[in-house]
């Protein structure tokens, strides 16, 4: 499960807002399945995310766990991995966003789903998960 706390280390993610659609994007580290969240990045998202509520009753969310196509040693396969990555994810992202008074009945969650992806130079690239929400 994702904790939702601030780290001393420098964390890997990103917050991005394009037309109206924001995104949260958190990199793993190989076969790293839960981390902790980046609370600069993801506060920001929530900050967003609630200005698309003051604009209309319910925001559509997505959420994608990825992988890379390297061998895991740890899981069965990297589809388990992609997989416990977008589940855990939408898991915090439920019970933060409840805590901080949104109304679960605001969220429309449309997908979660998990992809493994081939990176001929850099694994890291496609380790991550990703929230979007229009």
């Amino acid at each position: 499960m994702f904790k939702i706390q601030e780290r001393k280390k420098v964390l890997k993610s990103e917050f991005k807002e394009s037309n109206g659609v924001i995104q949260y994007k958190h990199f793993f580290d190989f076969e790293q399945a839960n981390d902790r969240l980046d609370m600069k990045h993801f506060t920001y998202f929530l900050y967003q995310m609630h200005d698309l509520l003051l604009k209309k009753d319910k925001v559509t969310i997505q959420i994608l766990g990825s992988a890379s196509s390297l061998s895991p040693k740890n899981y069965k396969d990297n589809e388990t991995l992609a997989r416990q990555r977008a589940f855990a994810l939408q898991e915090a992202f439920l019970n933060y966003v409840l805590q901080c008074g949104f109304n679960r009945d605001q969220l429309d969650i449309i997908a979660v789903n998990s992809i493994v992806q081939n990176s001929e130079s850099d694994f890291s690239k496609v380790q991550y998960t990703l929230i979007t929400c229009y």
